[in-house]
C-alpha cells in the first residue's frame, strides 16, 4: 500500500459551499508516557525477539552506579498495547552505545552486536531459543578488541560470501573498522575475525548502510565528525569489500545520518544530523552513489533524524532529537514532508516540537501498540526513562477510511484490490446509501482533450495547492457506484491503467466517497494508491531439443500458450551448472527456434520465456557438454539446476534436475546437522528435465538446509534456505 497526501481539495464539479470533506489530524502524536530503564538509556532496537507477536525493546544503558549492575543492555518484553515488562539486564562493557541485530550464527534467532565507546571493543550477545524461535533472552557477550574507541554500528554481508560481518566507526580514529564474520559454506558460527580498517577524514559517531548505487552491493556513509563532511564507502562485491571513501559537505558538525529517498526519484538520500547547533543537512543522491547539497533544517543542536510518515500520507517525515548544548530540556522537533499525490519533494513543513520529557538521544520508530500508525521510542540520555510518543490521529468517521490498495494475487496483472472502512452515517436510518470509487486518471492527455473528457464522462478535477504557490489540476473518473449495505467495511476490484514492471512503477491513486440523498452532501475519503503486478510467469518451454551438425546446432522448442508472452531468451555456458544471466545470455527471440552458428557439442544450453511484464520461466536444458556416439546422438548431462525460491519463505522448496538415462536415483533433503527432512526415489523417472516439490504438505521449518541428489554412483549437491 502507498498512501498519498490528503490536501486541501475542490470537486470541480461541485461549488456550493456545503461540500464536506475529510479533517486533517489535529495532533500526529500523543503525550509522552516514560518507561523506566535506569540511567543513561543511548540507543534502542524494536523487534520481537521471543517471537509471540508483540514488539519488544532492546536498550543500551550505560554506567548505572549503585544498581550493581555496570554497563548493560536491557532488555523490556512486550506486554501489548504499550506496555512492557521491566527491564531484564545484560551486562556489556565499555560504555555499550549503539546496537544493532543480526542472526549471526544463522540459527534461525535475532543476536546483538553492540558498540562499546571506551575498552575499544564491541560484543556479540547470541539470541536463546529452540527450534529456531527465541525466547527473549541472551547468551553472556563476546567481546573482541577494536584499536580504538567503538561508536557506530552496522552489520551485513560486506564481502559477500553469505555470513554477516560488522562494520564500525570510531570517536577517536579517522576509520571505518570491518570484521569478518566466520563460518564455512556460506554459514556464520557467531564469532568473527579482523579487521580491515577504511580511511576517513575525521572521528565518526554515526554509521548507516544502504545500497546507494543501485548494483546490489552494500555500502556505508560515515559522518566525519571535526571535518563537516560525511564519507560514502561504495561496495565493491568483491573480498576488497569497499571503495576508497568519497567526501561530501555534511554540516557544521555531523553527529549521525540516515538514509531515505525524500523526492521518491529513485535515489536513496541523506540526512545528516549536526552538533553545534548545526540542524540537519540534506543531501541530494543521484542514484550513481553520488550526492549534492540539498538543503538544511535550522533545528538546532541534533543527536539523530527518523524517517517515518506519521501522517499516513505516503511521504517521509522527519523527527529529530533536539540535545541542547549545554543539556537541559530538550525536545522531539518534528516536520511534515511536502509534496503532492504522495509522492514527496524533499521539502519539509513548519517544526513542531513534541515534548519528550528530557534530552533525547538516538530514536527509533515501530508501531508498539499495532494500531496501524508508527510510534516513537526516545532514549533520554543522562536519565533513567525511554519516551514513548505514540502516533495518533483523530479522524471524523463520517469519512470512510480507505484502508489497503493492493495487488490481485495470481493474476496476470491489470487489477487492484480496495478495502475501505464504512462511513459512521452507513447504519440503520443513515444518510449514507453508496459509495462511489475513482481512480486518478495519469499525466499525459493534455490540459484541452482532459477538460473535453470531463464534460462527457463522470470525470472531476481536483486541485492541490503546492509549496511554491502554485496549483496542480488532477482529474478523476469514476470507476463504479456501489449500495450502502450497512456493514463494517467494503472492497472493490478495480482496474489500473498499467502494471509494474521492471523498469517503471506506476501507481494507480483512488479514493472512496459516501453518497446521501443530498448531491451536495457527501463523504470523501483519503486518497491511496498501489499498483497491479503481473504475478504469473510464463511455463517453462516444452520439448526443447537441439541438432548439433558441422558446429552449429539447431535449436527448437514448443510455442509457449501465453497471450501475453514477450520473447524467449537462450543462454550458453560450457558448464552445464551455470546460472542464466545477462552474461550468458546468447539470444533473445520471439521465434521458437535458433540456430547457433558457432556452438554445438560443447555447450550447455538454457531457455527461458519472458513475458511482457519481464517474469521469466523456469529454464529448460539442452546439455551438449558430451557425446555418446560418433553419429550426433546426444544426451543431457547430470544437472542439478538449484531449488526455487531460494531462500523460500512458504517452506516449500522446488527442484530443477536432468536426468540423462533411467539409472536408479534419489532425493534428499537435510539439515546441518546431517538429518533428513524429506526423502524420494527417483527411480521411476527417466531422461530429461524434472521438477520436484518438497515441503508442499508437510512445511519445512526455517533453517539451511542441503539438497542432495544422488543418480546411479554420482551425486550433486546444492544449499537451500527456508525463512519465515
Amino acid at each position: 500500500m502507498r498512501s498519498l497526501i490528503r490536501a486541501v481539495v475542490l470537486l470541480g464539479f461541485l461549488a456550493s459551499p456545503e461540500i464536506l470533506r475529510a479533517e486533517e489530524c489535529a495532533f500526529l502524536f500523543e503525550p509522552f508516557v516514560h518507561l523506566t530503564t535506569n540511567k543513561s538509556p543511548a540507543d534502542i532496537v524494536i523487534e520481537d525477539f521471543d517471537e509471540d507477536g508483540i514488539l519488544d525493546l532492546v536498550v543500551t544503558t550505560i554506567d548505572l552506579p549503585g544498581t550493581g549492575i555496570g554497563d548493560a543492555v536491557a532488555f523490556h518484553r512486550g506486554l501489548g498495547g504499550r506496555m512492557f515488562a521491566p527491564p531484564v539486564y545484560y551486562p556489556v562493557p565499555g560504555d555499550p552505545i549503539r546496537v544493532v541485530t543480526g542472526d549471526f550464527n544463522e540459527d534461525g534467532i535475532t543476536d546483538l552486536a553492540v558498540s562499546g565507546t571506551i575498552q575499544k571493543r564491541f560484543s556479540i550477545l547470541l539470541g536463546q531459543g529452540s527450534g529456531s524461535t527465541g525466547n527473549g533472552t541472551f547468551a553472556p557477550p563476546v567481546s573482541y578488541p577494536v584499536i580504538a574507541n567503538a561508536f557506530g554500528i552496522q552489520t551485513g554481508d560486506f564481502n559477500e560470501d553469505g555470513i554477516l560481518d560488522i562494520a564500525l566507526s570510531s570517536d577517536s580514529s579517522p576509520n571505518v573498522f570491518v570484521f569478518t564474520g566466520l563460518g564455512s559454506a556460506g554459514v556464520g558460527n557467531g564469532l568473527f575475525e579482523g579487521s580491515t580498517a577504511f580511511p576517513l577524514n575525521h572521528f565518526s559517531t554515526g554509521l548507516t548502510m544502504a545500497d546507494l548505487n543501485g548494483d546490489d552491493h552494500l555500502d556505508l556513509v560515515a559522518v566525519e565528525n571535526f571535518a563537516g563532511t560525511v564519507a560514502v564507502l561504495l561496495g565493491t562485491g568483491t573480498p576488497s569489500m569497499f571503495a576508497p571513501a568519497v567526501h561530501y559537505a555534511g554540516g557544521l558538525e555531523p553527529f549521525d545520518v540516515t538514509v531515505g529517498d525524500f523526492d521518491e526519484d529513485g535515489a536513496p538520500d541523506l540526512a545528516v544530523a549536526n552538533g553545534s547547533n548545526g540542524g540537519v543537512r540534506l543531501l541530494k543522491g543521484a542514484g550513481n552513489g553520488t550526492f549534492a547539497v540539498w538543503s538544511s533544517i535550522a533545528s538546532g543542536n541534533c543527536n539523530s533524524v527518523v524517517p517515518l510518515d506519521a501522517n499516513l500520507d505516503g511521504i517521509l517525515d522527519l523527527a529529530i532529537a533536539y540535545f541542547p548544548s549545554p543539556p537541559g530540556t530538550g525536545s522531539v522537533k518534528f516536520h511534515v514532508g511536502l509534496g503532492s499525490g504522495g509522492v514527496g519533494n524533499g521539502q519539509f513543513g513548519p517544526e513542531v516540537v513534541l515534548n519528550a520529557g528530557g534530552n533525547p538521544y538516538q530514536m527509533a520508530s515501530g508501531d508498539i501498540d499495532a494500531d496501524g500508525r508508527p510510534d516513537l521510542l526516545v532514549p533520554l540520555l543522562q536519565q533513567d526513562d525511554v519516551s514513548l510518543l505514540p502516533g495518533g490521529c483523530v479522524a471524523d468517521l463520517r469519512f470512510p477510511q480507505l484502508i489497503d490498495v493492493r495487488d490481485v494475487p495470481n493474476d496476470n496483472g491489470g487489477f487492484v484490490f480496495l478495502t475501505w472502512n464504512a462511513s459512521s452515517l452507513d447504519v440503520t436510518g443513515g444518510a449514507v446509501n453508496s459509495y462511489r470509487v475513482w481512480r486518478r486518471i495519469p499525466p499525459g492527455l493534455g490540459a484541452a482533450a482532459l477538460a473535453a473528457k470531463a464534460e462527457r464522462d463522470r470525470i472531476i478535477t481536483r486541485e492541490i495547492s503546492l509549496p511554491d504557490g502554485t496549483t496542480l489540476i488532477e482529474y478523476w473518473e469514476a470507476l463504479v457506484t456501489l449500495p450502502a449495505q450497512r456493514l463494517p467495511g467494503y472492497g472493490y476490484t478495480a482496474t489500473t491503467p498499467q502494471d509494474s514492471m521492471r523498469h517503471s512503477n506506476p501507481y494507480s491513486a483512488f479514493f472512496v466517497t459516501a453518497l446521501t440523498a443530498n448531491i451536495d452532501v457527501f463523504y470523501s475519503s483519503n486518497v491511496d494508491s498501489g499498483y497491479s503486478v503481473d504475478n504469473i510467469r510464463p511455463r517453462r518451454p516444452e520439448a526443447f531439443h537441439g541438432v548439433p551438425s558441422s558446429g552449429n546446432v539447431a535449436l527448437s522448442w514448443d510455442e509457449n500458450p501465453e497471450s501475453d508472452l514477450g520473447e524467449y531468451r537462450l543462454y550458453r555456458s560450457t558448464d552445464p551448472g551455470f546460472v542464466p544471466s545477462e552474461v550468458n545470455l546468447l539470444a533473445a527471440t520471439s521465434e521458437p527456434a535458433y540456430t547457433d552458428a558457432n556452438g554445438g557439442v560443447g555447450y550447455c544450453y538454457k531457455l527461458t520465456a519472458v513475458d511482457t511484464h519481464e517474469n521469466e520461466s523456469v529454464f529448460a536444458v539442452v546439455d551438449l557438454t558430451s557425446v555418446l556416439d560418433a553419429g550426433g546422438a546426444t544426451v543431457g548431462a547430470f544437472v542439478l539446476h538449484g531449488a526455487r525460491p531460494n531462500p523460500s519463505m512458504n517452506g516449500a522448496l522446488t527442484l530443477h534436475f536432468t536426468l540423462p538415462g533411467a539409472l536408479p536415483g534419489r532425493l534428499d533433503v537435510v539439515d546441518l546437522a546431517g538429518r533428513s527432512v524429506a526423502s524420494k526415489s527417483l527411480d521411476h523417472l527417466g531422461p530429461g528435465n524434472h521438477s520436484v516439490t518438497v515441503g508442499g504438505s508437510r512445511r519445512l521449518a526455517p533453517g539451511v538446509y542441503l539438497v542432495r541428489l544422488t543418480y546411479g554412483a554420482s551425486v550433486r549437491e546444492v544449499k537451500a534456505v527456508v525463512t519465515r
